[in-house]
């Protein structure tokens, strides 16, 4: 499993070269989607053509997502490190949660 590296993450260099393949990639799904959709709402499209253009679309993005992984401006997720970030993630929730029930006690005292 792969997810999209923060951001803020990058270096100035992957976030430029994200940016850019950003802008390439919607004009690669804009080439896609205009015809077809232009298609479809005036003549109609087969079943086969709405077919044919989810699995361009898809080969798009698995295409896309490969040269982003690649590149290093994805990061692997395994099981185990997303179970513990989860973990991190609900300490940090109850540790806040605590220190606004804090808050609200000081609140109300007044």
């Amino acid at each position: 499993m792969y997810r999209p590296i923060r951001e803020r993450l990058l270096s100035l260099a992957q976030r430029e070269l994200k940016k850019q393949w950003d802008i390439e990639y919607e004009k690669s799904v804009q080439a896609l989607d205009h015809p077809f959709y232009q298609k479809k709402h005036t003549v109609g499209v087969t079943a086969q053509e709405e077919a044919e253009h989810r699995v361009a679309k898809s080969t798009l993005w698995n295409s896309e997502r490969q040269r982003r992984i690649d590149a290093g401006l994805y990061e692997e997720v395994t099981p185990a490190r997303k179970l513990a970030e989860l973990i991190a993630s609900k300490a940090d929730l109850e540790q806040e949660l605590s220190r606004l029930n804090v808050e609200i006690s000081q609140l109300e005292a007044r």
